[in-house]
């Protein structure tokens, strides 16, 4: 997923906070930039930590570098899948600073990209029959998308068929990401044993 939608070339050039991301299993700062964004207490009350340290490195005018790790460390995150879904929930609303609109219009993107070619492909056999742009464009999107997925496998040495499955996957992701937004808007987000969104309120009190 981070191969394929947050690309370590945007992550590393791009000016703009929302395209920096960090990842909470291991990252490093010389010990000046760190205390210059203020280190973890200007994040204290941030669900996403470590992307929100990572976005006030480039607030800061600082050189962000994001580097695939995935031949040098190991790391764990879930236990379960009750874990992951509560993990995966707690993440994605807040990368798009808890706003419906963001969140509404990249899953649609997400949707359209994904699924639509499949609705094509459906209705040939109610006999509509699509013009030859419309069939040359599906194509382009899978392929486009195949590949991504499939180039993304390999560099996080994960296997292909899993990445030929991508469908299913953003289906998925689609689904965590509606149960995300939800839990946010009733205060439920629970993460080791605790409400966040709770505590959260208080310290902003």
């Amino acid at each position: 997923m981070i191969f394929s939608w947050i690309p370590i070339f945007l992550a590393n050039t791009s000016k703009f906070p929302f395209f920096s991301a960090a990842f909470g299993q291991f990252l490093l700062f010389k010990r000046d930039s760190y205390n210059l964004i203020g280190g973890h207490k200007t994040i204290k009350v941030e669900i996403l930590d470590d992307f929100e340290l990572g976005r006030n490195i480039s607030r800061n005018k600082l050189k962000l570098k994001m580097i695939n790790g995935v031949k040098d460390i190991e790391t764990f995150s879930y236990n379960s899948e009750k874990e992951a879904l509560r993990g995966f929930s707690r993440t994605i609303f807040p990368f798009f600073y808890q706003s419906l609109i963001g969140f509404l219009i990249l899953w649609f993107l997400f949707i359209s990209m994904t699924f639509i070619p499949f609705l094509m492909i459906f209705v040939e056999f109610f006999n509509i029959t699509l013009d030859e742009n419309k069939n040359s464009l599906i194509l382009l999107i899978w392929t486009l998308l195949s590949c991504s997925w499939v180039l993304a496998a390999l560099r996080s040495k994960q296997s292909i068929f899993l990445a030929i499955l991508f469908p299913f996957a953003m289906l998925v992701t689609s689904i965590i990401g509606f149960y995300s937004v939800v839990s946010f808007l009733i205060d439920n987000i629970h993460w080791k044993n605790r409400n966040v969104i709770f505590q959260k309120g208080n310290k902003d009190k």
